[in-house]
C-alpha cells in the first residue's frame, strides 16, 4: 500500500507513514484465493393460483347446507297451506262429521292453515279473531299452536300429509282435520 501523501510504500497494517508521519487510511484487502461467489438469492417459489371456481362451490355446498339445516329444524319441510279437509263434533257419547263437501254450506269451504317454519295463520276465521300468526310446532306427531289466547293440540299424519287439531270444551270435543 502507498502513502496518499507521499507515495511512499507503507508496510499492510499500518495506521501512520513511515516516511511523511500522515494517517495512513486503511485499505481494504482481497483475498485471491477463494473464487469470487455471486449473491444470488433463489427466489421464493411463488403459490399456485387457485381456482376461483373452487370458492364458488365451497359457497355453494355451504349455502345448501345452512338452507337445509334451517329447513328441518325449523320446520320446514311441513310449510304450505292445509286446506280444512273436516270437522268432528263428538258429545254425549255421538260424533257428528262435516265433509268437505259440506263444508261449504256452513261457510267455512274457503278455511285452511297456512303454515311457514314455525308459524301459523289460519285463513276464513278471521270473523273469530283467529288470525294469528301462532307459534306452530311439530314433534314427531305431536302438533302445537300457540297465541296469545292458549294452545290447541293435535296429530300430524304423515302419510296423509294431514293436521287434526282437536279441543276439549265442557264435555265436548271438536276435531279439524286440515290436509295439504
Amino acid at each position: 500500500m502507498n502513502c496518499p501523501s507521499c507515495g511512499a510504500e507503507v508496510p499492510a497494517g499500518s495506521v501512520m507513514c513511515p516516511v511523511c508521519g500522515n494517517p495512513v487510511a486503511a485499505q481494504p484487502t482481497m483475498n485471491y484465493d477463494a473464487p469470487a461467489q455471486p449473491s444470488y438469492v433463489e427466489p421464493s417459489p411463488v403459490p399456485a393460483k387457485k381456482s376461483p371456481l373452487v370458492g364458488i362451490i365451497i359457497a355453494v355446498v355451504a349455502l345448501v347446507a345452512v338452507f337445509l339445516v334451517g329447513f328441518f329444524l325449523l320446520g320446514g319441510k311441513y310449510t304450505g297451506t292445509y286446506k280444512l279437509y273436516e270437522v268432528s263434533v263428538s258429545a254425549y257419547g255421538a260424533t257428528e262429521t262435516v265433509t268437505e263437501a259440506d263444508l261449504a254450506a256452513y261457510g267455512m269451504g274457503d278455511v285452511s292453515l297456512k303454515v311457514t317454519f314455525n308459524r301459523c295463520k289460519f285463513k276464513g276465521l278471521e270473523t273469530y279473531s283467529l288470525t294469528g300468526p301462532y307459534k306452530f310446532k311439530i314433534s314427531g306427531e305431536k302438533v302445537t299452536i300457540t297465541g296469545s289466547d292458549g294452545s290447541v293440540y293435535g296429530t300430524y299424519d304423515k302419510s296423509e300429509k294431514s293436521i287434526t287439531l282437536t279441543e276439549e270444551e265442557d264435555g265436548m270435543e271438536v276435531s279439524f282435520v286440515f290436509k295439504k
